[in-house]
C-alpha cells in the first residue's frame, strides 16, 4: 500500500525534474514588441534591455528577423526599455508599468542617427490586451491602499470587477467570501498566492492576507490559456510585494466602534462591538556591516497585521431559582417511585436528591435578572485575536537565475461563545502557506520557471477550559468510558433551561502539495510554453460527540425535578462519531503555442490534459455505496475493537475513480484591428475537480453510529448514576452516502468575443459576450426516497433494506449567456473611475448543495424535470462603479498651492465604491415530509400563477403573492419547481475621505475616514419561503446598514 503511493510520488516528482514543465498560476508579465525604422521596416538584431530601477535587475534580449522582442516572467513593478542597433539612436522609455499575468506591448520606432544619441520617452501609453483571448482585471497597489475595503478584505474589490458576482453580503462581512464568475458555482474558483494554490477543493478561502502585503491581485474571469486549470471558474492571484534597494514600509491602525455605526434595521439596539486592526510592512536589501551587501542581489518584505475584536453579545436563559436548587418547588412535584404521589409540601426530601445531580447543579449559574427569562450572562463576549506574520525572500543568483520564497502563518481562531462563560470554547485555527521559486535563462532564449509549494490548515476543537477533575469528581464509570468524557463533564441538556456542555476533542487538517514548473521559448512567431504540475490534496479529521443526558418532565411533571432525581428521558453515548483520512492525486500536463500570424493577429493555440487519480482514505475510515448491489464498497473489516474505536474498511482502495478522458482544447485569437482598437474572441474546454467526499466517512461502520437510550413512559431505567442500560440500547439509524464511480469529467465549454477601444488615450472601453455550457456537473440527490402513496413506507423505497441514501451524481448541468461592459480611465492624474455592468443570465438543473437560497441539490430523483431553472448563481443584472479623486488644492495643486494653507487644507483624496444589483431567485417549500417519502426533504407547492408582485405593492410583510402557491393534491409533487420567487435587490455604497500629510519627500502620514453602505440603505434578506408558517412571504432580516471607521496609515 505504501509502496505504491511512494512510487506514484516518486514519478511525478521524477518527470517534473526531467521533463519541461508548467506553472500553474502566473505571479509575472511578459514584455513584447517590434522594432522597426523610420519607414516601418523590421530592425533585426537590435539590442533590448530591460531595467528594473528598485533592484537593479536587468535583462536582455534581441530582436529576430521580424524586428520581434519578448522577454519572459519579469516580476511586477515599473521598468525601463533601452533599445540599441548601430546606425540608429538609443531608445530609452521610462515608467512602464508591469502588471501581473499581462502581456504588455511596447512597439517601438528608431531614428537615425549615431549610437551615442539618445530618445527618451517618459510613461506609458494605455495598454490594450493585444496578445491573448483570456479575460482578466488587475487590483492595482493605488486600488488596495486606497479604495475602502470592508475587513480589509481585498475580495470585495473582486465584485468591481465584469461577470464576477458576490452570492452572500455585499457589505464585506461574508466569512466565506463567496463568488460567482460568469454563471460558475461558487465552488469553481480558485485563489493563489504568489503561484500557491490556497483555497480548498469548495472554492473557500480560509483567511485574508494582508492588502498591506500585496503588490496586485490578479482576476481572471475566463477563456484562459491551456496552462490554466483545476476548475472553470474564477482565478484570483495575489501577488506579494517585494523588497528593493531602498528600504520601503508602512504602519496602519483601523478603528471600529459600535457608537459610530447605525443601528441595524431589525435591531432595537445596538450590541457593544469593538474592532482594532493594526499592522506594518517593511522591506530592504539584506545588508550585514562589513560582510554583505545585499543591493542589487538579495532583498526582503515582511508583514504583520493583528485584529483585535470585542463584541458583546447578549446571550440570555432561564436558570433554576435558588429555592429550586435545593428542591423546593413552586408547584406539585411527582414521586416516580410512589405511584406519581405529589411530594408533600412540593419539597423533594434531600435524600432523595441524587448525588451526581449536586455535583452538577454549582455549573447552572445562579439567577441574576427578574421574569420568565432570568439569566444574561455577564461575559457572553465574542473575544477573536487573530495574527499574520508574511516574510518574502528574494535573490538575483545571477542575470540569468532569480530565487523568491515566501513563508505566510496566521491565527485566526474560532470563537464559539456560550450563556454559561465556563463553556465558551476558543479554538485554534491556523493557515500555512509555504513556497520557493526559480525562473532561470538558458541559452538565452530558453525560460524556465520551476516552484514548490505548500497550503496547511491545521484546526483543533475541543473545549477551552476542560474539566477532567469534575469528571472524574462525579464517580460514574459509564460516564468515562471514552477519552473524549474524559475531558469534561457529559452534556446535560433540562428542558427549558439553558445547557451545559463543554465542545467535543477533535481536529480537521487541510493540505495541499504542489510541484510545478514550466518552460517557455520564441521560435519565430511563435512563443510555445510546455509543462506539468503535480498536485497533491488531503483532508484530515476526527469529530466526536460527548456522551449525553437529557431531562423532560416525564417522571415528575417538571424537568429540573427530574434532573435532581437523576431520572433522565434519553440519554447517547458519545465517542468517536466520524473520522477520515481521504486525499487524491492529480497530474496536469499542457502545451500553448501564441503564434504571431502578423503585425496585428495573434493566434492562441492550446492543449491540457488533466489525470485525476482516485480519492482514497489512507486509514480506511471511508467506503462508497454501489448503486447496483446496495452495499457499501469496500465491506468493513474484521477486527478487536474497544468500546470508544470504530471499525474500519480496507485502507487506500479507490473510492471515486476519475474518467481519464480529459483533453482540453484552448483556442484564441487577439486582432488589432487598429492602434486603439482590438477584437478578441476565445473558445475552451475546461474540466472541474470533486469536492473532498467527506460523507464516505459518515457511512456506517462499527461503533461510529452514536449510540441512543430512550427510557421508558413508565419507569425511569436511565439515571445519572446508570446512564447507558445495554436492554434499551438503539443505535442511531445513519445516513447512506455515496459518489458515482467512476466520474466522468465534468466539462465546461466557455466561449465568448470582446471588442476593446482606447479612447482619447485615457479611457478604456471594453465590450464583449460571454457564454457557457456546463455538463456532467456536481449534484446531490436522494436516491432511496419511497413513492409517494399509503401503506409501507420501506416497501416503496428502491432500496427497501435501506433508509436515506444521498448520492451524489453528475447529473447537473448549466447554461450561461452574459454581456459585459467594461469603462474607465488609467490616467495617473487626480481622477481615477471605472464603470463594471453585467446583464446575464444562467439556468441549471441541479442546483449546488452549498448556493445560497438553494436546496440541497435535487431533494428526489422522483421529480428531475422540475429541477430546471434559473440558477442561485443567477443574477439578472450588475453595476459596480468606483470613483478616486485627488481635490485640488494644496502643494502642486491648482488653488493654494503655497503657503501654511496648502498643509492645511490640501492632501485631500474622495473616494467611492457602489454596487447596484438585483435580487437573486429562491424556491418556495412545503416543511415536512407531506408525501411520507421518508427523506425528510420539504417538496415544492403547487404555483397558481406568477407570486412576484409589482415593485409598488412589495413590502417587508408581503414580499410576494402567497396566495399564488398552496399545497399539493393528496400524495403528489407540487408543479412550482426552482427559483420562482425573486428576492430583493442589493444597494450598496461605500465612502472613503482621506487626509495626507507629507512630512518629507519620503515620509507619508494619512488619516481616513471610510463609511460602509455610507447611504444607510436597508438590503434586507430573502423573505421566508416556506408555505404555511408566519414568516411565509416575510422579510425578518437584512444585512448591516451604515457602518463608520477611522484610521492611520503612514508610510516611507
Amino acid at each position: 500500500m505504501q509502496t505504491f503511493n511512494l512510487t506514484r510520488i516518486v514519478v511525478c516528482i521524477a518527470v517534473i525534474g526531467t521533463s519541461p514543465l508548467a506553472r500553474a498560476q502566473k505571479s509575472t508579465a511578459v514584455l513584447l514588441g517590434t522594432v522597426t525604422d523610420p519607414n516601418g521596416l523590421a530592425v533585426a538584431g537590435a539590442k533590448v534591455a530591460v531595467l528594473r530601477p528598485a533592484t537593479g535587475e536587468r535583462t536582455e534580449s534581441t530582436t529576430n528577423q521580424s524586428g520581434d522582442y519578448r522577454v519572459e516572467s519579469l516580476p511586477v513593478g515599473e521598468y525601463e526599455i533601452l533599445i540599441s542597433q548601430s546606425g540608429f539612436r538609443e531608445y530609452a522609455r521610462k515608467g512602464m508599468r508591469l502588471e501581473v499575468g499581462k502581456t504588455v506591448r511596447a512597439d517601438i520606432a528608431l531614428q537615425i542617427g549615431a549610437t551615442l544619441e539618445r530618445v527618451e520617452v517618459v510613461g506609458s501609453a494605455l495598454s490594450l490586451d493585444t496578445e491573448t483571448s483570456e479575460s482578466s482585471q488587475i487590483v492595482s497597489r493605488t486600488q488596495l491602499d486606497n479604495l475602502p475595503m470592508a475587513q480589509r478584505d481585498f475580495t470585495t474589490l473582486a465584485r468591481l470587477v465584469p461577470g464576477v458576482t458576490a452570492i452572500g453580503r455585499l457589505d464585506g462581512n461574508d466569512p466565506r467570501g463567496l463568488m460567482n464568475v460568469r454563471g460558475m458555482r461558487e465552488t469553481d474558483n480558485l485563489m493563489f498566492i504568489d503561484g500557491t494554490l490556497f483555497s480548498n477543493t469548495a472554492g473557500r478561502v480560509e483567511f485574508r492576507p494582508n492588502p498591506d502585503a500585496m503588490e496586485e491581485v490578479e482576476i481572471k474571469t475566463g477563456l484562459y490559456s491551456a496552462d490554466q486549470g483545476i476548475k472553470p471558474g474564477g482565478k484570483f492571484n495575489i501577488v506579494v510585494r517585494s523588497g528593493t534597494n531602498e528600504a520601503h514600509g508602512s504602519a496602519f491602525w483601523l478603528l471600529r466602534n459600535d457608537n459610530f455605526d447605525a443601528r441595524r434595521f431589525f435591531s432595537p439596539i445596538k450590541t457593544e462591538f469593538k474592532r482594532n486592526q493594526f499592522g506594518a510592512t517593511f522591506g530592504a536589501p539584506v545588508i550585514i556591516p562589513r560582510l554583505f551587501n545585499g543591493k542589487n542581489r538579495l532583498w526582503f518584505f515582511f508583514a504583520y497585521t493583528g485584529e483585535i475584536i470585542r463584541e458583546f453579545r447578549p446571550l440570555t436563559g432561564v436558570v433554576p431559582t435558588e429555592r429550586e436548587r435545593t428542591g423546593q418547588f413552586a408547584g406539585p412535584v411527582l414521586d416516580p417511585l410512589n405511584n406519581r404521589q405529589p411530594f408533600p409540601n412540593n419539597q423533594i426530601p434531600a435524600n432523595r436528591i441524587n448525588r451526581v445531580s449536586t455535583l452538577l447543579t454549582p455549573f447552572f449559574p445562579g439567577a441574576n435578572t427578574t421574569g420568565p427569562i432570568n439569566y444574561t450572562s455577564p461575559t457572553s463576549t465574542y473575544n477573536f485575536d487573530g495574527h499574520e506574520n508574511m516574510t518574502k525572500i528574494d535573490f538575483r543568483q545571477s542575470d540569468l537565475s532569480r530565487w523568491s520564497g515566501l513563508f505566510l502563518w496566521n491565527t485566526r481562531p474560532v470563537v464559539s461563545p456560550a450563556v454559561i462563560s465556563e463553556f465558551s470554547a476558543t479554538e485554534p485555527l491556523r493557515n500555512w502557506v509555504v513556497n520557493l521559486n526559480n525562473t532561470s535563462t538558458w541559452g538565452g532564449r530558453w525560460v524556465n520557471v520551476a516552484g514548490i509549494h505548500y497550503y496547511r490548515r491545521p484546526y483543533i476543537l475541543g473545549p477551552t477550559n476542560p474539566k477532567p477533575e469534575a469528571a472524574r469528581s462525579l464517580g460514574v464509570a459509564d460516564l468515562l468510558i471514552t477519552p473524549v468524557d474524559q475531558t469534561s463533564i457529559p452534556a446535560i441538556s433540562v428542558q427549558g433551561l439553558v445547557s451545559l456542555s463543554d465542545r467535543a476533542p477533535g481536529y480537521v487538517l487541510q493540505a495541499d502539495f504542489q510541484a510545478k514548473e514550466d518552460l517557455s521559448v520564441q521560435i519565430r512567431g511563435h512563443s510555445l510554453k510546455t509543462g506539468v504540475m503535480f498536485r497533491r490534496h488531503y483532508d484530515h479529521w476526527v469529530l466526536a460527540s460527548r456522551s449525553s443526558l437529557s431531562f423532560t418532565n416525564r417522571y415528575t411533571g417538571n424537568p429540573w425535578a427530574d434532573f435532581l432525581l437523576g431520572y433522565a428521558t434519553n440519554s447517547g453515548f458519545g465517542g468517536e462519531s466520524n473520522r477520515g483520512r481521504p486525499y487524491f492525486d492529480s497530474l496536469h500536463p499542457y502545451i500553448q503555442d501564441d503564434w504571431k500570424i502578423s503585425q496585428r493577429l495573434t493566434l492562441n493555440l492550446g492543449l491540457r490534459y488533466e489525470l485525476r487519480f482516485a480519492w482514497r482514505d489512507q486509514a480506511g475510515f471511508s467506503s462508497n455505496f454501489n448503486r447496483a448491489t446496495g452495499r457499501l464498497d469496500p465491506p468493513e473489516e474484521n477486527l478487536n475493537l474497544q468500546p470508544w474505536q470504530t471499525g474500519r474498511f480496507p485502507a487506500d482502495v479507490p473510492l471515486i475513480r476519475s474518467s481519464r478522458l480529459a483533453l482540453l482544447p484552448r483556442l484564441g485569437l487577439a486582432w488589432r484591428i487598429e492602434d486603439d482598437t482590438v477584437l478578441r474572441a476565445g473558445y475552451g474546454i475546461f474540466a472541474n475537480e470533486l469536492d473532498v467526499p467527506n460523507a464516505l466517512a459518515s457511512n456506517p461502520r462499527t461503533n461510529a453510529a452514536r449510540l441512543n437510550f430512550v427510557s421508558p413512559v413508565d419507569r425511569p431505567l436511565i439515571s445519572i448514576t446508570n446512564p447507558f442500560p445495554s436492554e434499551i440500547a438503539s443505535a442511531a439509524v445513519p445516513t447512506i452516502n455515496g459518489w458515482e464511480d467512476p466520474w466522468p469529467t465534468s466539462r465546461t465549454h466557455q466561449w465568448g468575443f470582446s471588442l476593446q477601444r482606447s479612447l482619447w488615450q485615457s479611457i478604456l472601453l471594453d465590450v464583449g459576450y460571454y457564454g457557457s455550457r456546463s455538463t456532467d456537473q456536481f449534484a446531490t440527490t436522494q436516491i432511496n426516497d419511497a413513492r409517494p402513496g399509503a401503506g409501507n413506507r420501506q416497501l416503496r423505497r428502491p432500496y427497501p433494506n435501506l433508509q436515506n441514501v444521498v448520492f451524489r451524481e453528475s447529473a447537473a448541468n448549466t447554461w450561461h449567456h452574459g454581456f459585459e461592459l467594461l469603462a474607465g480611465s488609467r490616467t495617473r492624474g487626480s481622477l481615477f473611475w471605472q464603470l463594471a455592468f453585467t446583464a446575464s443570465k444562467t439556468l441549471d438543473d441541479g442546483g449546488d448543495s452549498r448556493q445560497v437560497n438553494e436546496v440541497y441539490g435535487r431533494t428526489t430523483n422522483l421529480s428531475p424535470a422540475l429541477y430546471r431553472g434559473l440558477a442561485a448563481t443567477h443574477i439578472g443584472s450588475r453595476l459596480a462603479a468606483t470613483v478616486s479623486y485627488d481635490l485640488p488644492v494644496g502643494r502642486g495643486k491648482r488653488y493654494l498651492s503655497r503657503g501654511w494653507l496648502a498643509t492645511t487644507v490640501g492632501g485631500w483624496r474622495v473616494q467611492g465604491v457602489a454596487t447596484f444589483q438585483t435580487g437573486p431567485w429562491l424556491s418556495s417549500f412545503i416543511p415536512g415530509d407531506v408525501l411520507d417519502t421518508g427523506s425528510g426533504v420539504s417538496q415544492w407547492p403547487d404555483r397558481l400563477r406568477d407570486p412576484n408582485l409589482a415593485s409598488d405593492q412589495k413590502i417587508r410583510e408581503r414580499w410576494f403573492d402567497t396566495s399564488a402557491l398552496q399545497r399539493p393534491g393528496e400524495l403528489r409533487y407540487g408543479n412550482a419547481g426552482r427559483s420562482i420567487i425573486q428576492g430583493p435587490g442589493r444597494n450598496v455604497v461605500d465612502l472613503s475621505l482621506h487626509k495626507t500629510l507629507i512630512a518629507s519627500e519620503r515620509f507619508r502620514l494619512e488619516f481616513r475616514a471610510e463609511a460602509f453602505n455610507a447611504s444607510n440603505t436597508a438590503n434586507f434578506d430573502a423573505p421566508g419561503n416556506q408555505l404555511g408558517t408566519p414568516s411565509f412571504g416575510v422579510i425578518g432580516s437584512a444585512q448591516d446598514n451604515r457602518q463608520l471607521q477611522f484610521g492611520l496609515r503612514t508610510s516611507f
